[in-house]
């Protein structure tokens, strides 16, 4: 897998927020770097739709997430 392979993907965003809250956000891959280390792993940003609850942003600078990146296989 490498960043041609990624590059513009769908993407699903978890994050867990306070009272054990949890929220799901969608988006795109709209980064991977075209550096690959010796470890095979390398960088991916992806943008999503943020949304605010009670008049504040749900995602925050600094929250740890999950993210999948959804790829399509062909046989």
């Amino acid at each position: 897998m490498g960043p041609n392979e990624v590059a513009g993907k769908p993407v699903t965003v978890r994050v867990k927020l306070a009272r054990g809250q949890e929220e799901t956000f969608f988006g795109r891959v709209d980064f991977a770097s075209p550096t690959v280390p010796a470890g095979g792993q390398f960088r991916v940003c992806a943008e999503v739709e943020n949304r605010q609850q009670d008049g504040h942003w749900l995602l925050g600078r600094g929250m740890t997430a999950e993210m999948t990146i959804h790829l399509t296989r062909n046989k």
